[in-house]
């Protein structure tokens, strides 16, 4: 169909447009180097688009539907005896979103992974009371030997939880649900984590 902003050719430019190449030269030659200008004709569906006359325009956190979360923790705790206490723990989640506008959508229409949702996470901790010091088994008789061992424990924590999902870029654009390329292209023999 006939593009509506279409500025004309160089020979003979819309009024609008020589108008414009002589109160704002930076603007006009700006126009001239798109085709969404300089083409006399469109495609009807992107004139359906929010701002049309803008390439790849993408609405991005819009207040538009719906992210479900799913969650189950598990806590095990092991009170205090025979000096350790220790507990563990384990997440896993699940997060959906359907939140993915298309170019002329007005409402959400896919179900997708959210990747600020992580799988799962690992935690355990430990502290365990050396058995050095008075009332314990070694070193109770008193003393300075006693008095510099005892009373010390000894502690440690782990965490593990896998890092954000992955999104790839098809054609320029980025899309999380599809990857056409060849997976073996992007494993890595050693892994290493990236610093920015």
């Amino acid at each position: 169909m006939a593009n509506p902003f279409y500025i004309g050719t160089a020979a003979a430019p819309t009024a609008w447009f020589a108008s414009l190449q002589n109160s704002n030269p930076l603007l006009a030659q700006s126009l001239q180097g798109s085709t969404t200008f300089t083409n006399s004709t469109i495609a009807r569906q992107r004139l359906l688009r929010p701002f049309p006359q803008m390439n790849n325009l993408q609405y991005l956190d819009q207040p538009l539907g719906i992210v479900k979360a799913h969650s189950l923790e598990i806590t095990m705790n092991r009170r205090f005896a025979g000096g350790l206490s220790a507990n563990a723990g384990l997440t896993v989640n699940r997060v959906t979103e359907n939140r993915t506008v298309e170019e002329y959508d007005r409402e959400p229409t896919l179900w997708q992974t959210n990747n600020n949702g992580r799988p799962y996470r690992v935690t355990a901790a430990a502290v365990y009371d050396l058995p050095f010091g008075s009332g314990k088994p070694f070193l109770s008789q008193g003393g300075v030997l006693s008095a510099v061992a005892g009373g010390w424990t000894l502690s440690g924590t782990y965490e593990y939880q896998p890092g954000a999902l992955l999104n790839f870029t098809v054609n320029g654009n980025s899309n999380p649900y599809v990857f056409s390329g060849n997976l073996a292209d992007i494993a890595k023999d050693k892994p290493e984590i990236a610093l920015q």
